[in-house]
């Protein structure tokens, strides 16, 4: 059964519904019925003291080599800054992708970033993932409902992104140089529970009903509980049908979102009054989104440049498998700017630079091929010219897109260090003259 939200006093759709805390006397029974797959471990609870320690000592490590960013992220066609700073860390060869960026982690076992500091990540990931699979456990003993019909999903952890929160515009740490433009928190709207660090939100591109875990730490008054993590039941409307909760967050704190939490419930996070960290670990789909997968898949159409006889099936297959690269992931990395290319010369900036070669390979071939329908000297098929116009078109407007994206007032309104990289450089109207040539000549033989 659950509980039924209070009536609305006023015709504001979500500033009079009620949310519930520990104090009240309902919150236990309303998280059994309807937060059941949601669980809050104390410091001691979960993890060992050196585990604590490594970790949080590893944050100022991270904070004082400037690690934390704002990021840029487009809903529609909409830019906007994260209201905290983050760094995503994970498997080597790991990418996060959402509202239209791509994150792309630092390994967690490279000992030359940040001093080796991201060694205690991992150490605290393992650690967060077994304290996970004790809580599933407990779950299926007892029959808690945690997944769906299939069964729970995985807790096997392969990044986590750490968020650095502040509520003023002072550092700190010192060291973080060059520094951001200080963002600040906007009030949190739906039920007028204060400031929000995070809006609501559920998390994306993850593995159905896996877990969500996240660490809290906040190093300069250990003992505030102003920091909440706010929940409400998402029934896929605005009709919520049971009281929101927000949970006060003390330092050291453990917060799980277990099996299928993920898929009915969004949350956010209350900001409190001094700095927070909070890591939060993920198990991300990998299809598409690892070194290992985009690899391979540039070395299947550097071996298709010589196997494919039909001329518009393979203007198809490069002229998709070029936009990939292209706008999945080598402006992806340089957009984030020179700061975020230089913390990740170790790893990513040498893999990315392979993928500008094959890039400009399967470009070279595209344009011959296209030169050659031109001049009539491949042949006549239409569909191979109908395919060439329709890559071409695409990759026009995918690339006036991008030329909107670098130009927007969020971009530009950073410092400079942080500003877009334009890689690779392009003049859009070579497509467009290409567009009406293939047009003409069509005209002609057809």
């Amino acid at each position: 059964k659950r509980f039924n939200m209070l009536p609305c006093t006023d015709d504001k759709r979500y500033k009079s519904k009620k949310f519930l805390t520990p104090d009240d006397a309902d919150y236990k029974a309303c998280v059994k019925s309807s937060y059941c797959g949601f669980e809050i471990k104390s410091a001691s609870q979960c993890l060992k003291p050196e585990i604590h320690k490594n970790f949080q000592k590893a944050l100022m490590t991270m904070q004082r080599a400037g690690l934390f960013h704002y990021d840029l992220v487009q809903f529609g066609t909409t830019v906007n800054s994260t209201r905290v700073q983050r760094v995503l860390v994970g498997e080597p060869g790991m990418t996060y992708l959402y509202q239209k960026l791509r994150l792309f982690a630092l390994p967690w076992n490279d000992e030359s970033v940040a001093s080796g500091s991201l060694l205690a990540v991992k150490q605290l990931n393992d650690m967060i993932r077994l304290e996970s699979e004790k809580l599933l456990k407990q779950k299926r003993d007892v029959g808690g409902y945690v997944g769906e019909s299939a069964g729970v999903g995985s807790c096997d952890f392969n990044l986590t992104l750490i968020n650095a929160a502040r509520n003023n515009r002072e550092l700190d740490v010192d060291g973080a140089i060059p520094v951001q433009k200080f963002v600040p928190f906007r009030e949190e709207s739906r039920f007028g529970m204060g400031k929000c660090a995070v809006n609501w939100h559920r998390d994306s591109t993850l593995e159905p009903f896996s877990t969500i875990a996240v660490y809290h730490h906040t190093p300069l008054d250990r003992n505030a509980l102003d920091w909440k993590i706010a929940m409400a039941v998402d029934e896929g409307s605005n009709q919520l049908t049971s009281p929101a909760l927000a949970v006060p967050l003390r330092d050291g704190d453990c917060y799980f979102m277990l099996g299928n939490f993920n898929h009915h419930h969004i949350h956010s996070v209350i900001a409190g009054t001094s700095t927070r960290y909070a890591s939060t670990h993920r198990v991300a789909v990998t299809a598409q989104s690892t070194w290992r997968e985009i690899s391979e898949y540039s070395k299947s159409l550097l071996n298709h440049l010589q196997s494919e006889p039909d001329l518009a099936k393979s203007i198809r297959k490069i002229g998709e498998g070029a936009s990939c690269l292209e706008f999945g992931w080598i402006r992806q990395f340089y957009v984030q700017g020179g700061v975020h290319a230089k913390q990740h010369e170790t790893y990513w900036a040498p893999r990315i630079q392979r993928l500008e070669k094959i890039w400009k390979r399967l470009n070279s071939y595209l344009q011959k091929s296209i030169q050659s329908l031109i001049l009539g000297t491949t042949c006549n098929n239409k569909r191979a010219y109908n395919m060439a116009i329709y890559i071409l078109e695409s990759r026009i407007e995918s690339r006036r897109e991008w030329q909107k994206r670098y130009h927007d007032k969020q971009y530009q309104g950073l410092e400079k260090p942080f500003r877009p990289i334009i890689v690779p450089e392009v003049d859009v109207t070579t497509d467009v003259d290409f567009v009406g040539e293939l047009r003409d000549k069509m005209a002609n033989l057809f």
